[in-house]
C-alpha cells in the first residue's frame, strides 16, 4: 500500500528540514540553511521493519508559500492525511494554520487523519480551530535527541493511517459483495 502524506504550514516552519529527517533523505546536523521549497517536493518514507513491511509513504513537502496556493487542490488529490508544521513562537503561524485546513478537506471517507508538529521555541500545544482543532500535537525538539522523537511519532501516526486504510478498503469491498 502506498500512502499520500501532505506536510504542510507557513513558509520557514520547518517542513523540509522534518521530511528529510524522517525519509532519512539526509542526516541531521545543527547546520541548517533555509531554502524555500517552490511547489512541492516528493520524497519516500519506508517504516522501520519492525513497524511494518506492508506499506510506504510519500511525503509531500508543500512549500506554504502564497504564490503555490493554486496548486494546492492538485497537491491534494488522493492524500490520506496532513501533517501542519507550525513553529509555535511565531504566532503568525499559529494564527495561519486555518489557511491549511482545505489541504483535508478533500481526503477519502473515513480519514479524519491529521497531526500538528510544532518547531520552534514556543509552547508545547497551541489552540486550533476548523479541521486541526481536534488533531494530535507534538512538540519537536530535533537537538534534543536528533530526531528519534520525532520520527517515531511520525512513524506511528503513519501505521495508524495504514490501519485504517485497510479497514475501510475491507468494508468497501465488504459492502460490494454484500457483506456487513
Amino acid at each position: 500500500m502506498r500512502l499520500k502524506i501532505l506536510l504542510v504550514g507557513p513558509c520557514k516552519s520547518g517542513k523540509t528540514r522534518i521530511a528529510n529527517l524522517v525519509s532519512e533523505a539526509v542526516e541531521e546536523n545543527n547546520e541548517f540553511e533555509y531554502r524555500p521549497t517552490h511547489g512541492v517536493r516528493i520524497l519516500e518514507y519506508e517504516p522501520p521493519s519492525s513497524i511494518s513491511s506492508k506499506w510506504v509513504a510519500e511525503l509531500w513537502d508543500c512549500s506554504g508559500d502564497a504564490k503555490c496556493e493554486s496548486c494546492w487542490p492538485a497537491f491534494q488529490h488522493g492524500a490520506h492525511a496532513a501533517i501542519l508544521v507550525i513553529d509555535s513562537s511565531k504566532p503568525d503561524h499559529v494564527k495561519s494554520a486555518e489557511k491549511f485546513s482545505q489541504m483535508l478537506a478533500n481526503r477519502p471517507p473515513g480519514f479524519n487523519h491529521s497531526l500538528v508538529l510544532l518547531t520552534g521555541n514556543g509552547p508545547s500545544s497551541v489552540k486550533l480551530t476548523g479541521a486541526w482543532a481536534d488533531a494530535k500535537q507534538f512538540k519537536v525538539d530535533i537537538a534534543k535527541d536528533g530526531g528519534q522523537a520525532l520520527r517515531r511519532e511520525v512513524a506511528s501516526f503513519m501505521s495508524d493511517l495504514a490501519e485504517a486504510s485497510w479497514a475501510s478498503k475491507d468494508r468497501e469491498e465488504f459492502s460490494l459483495i454484500g457483506i456487513n
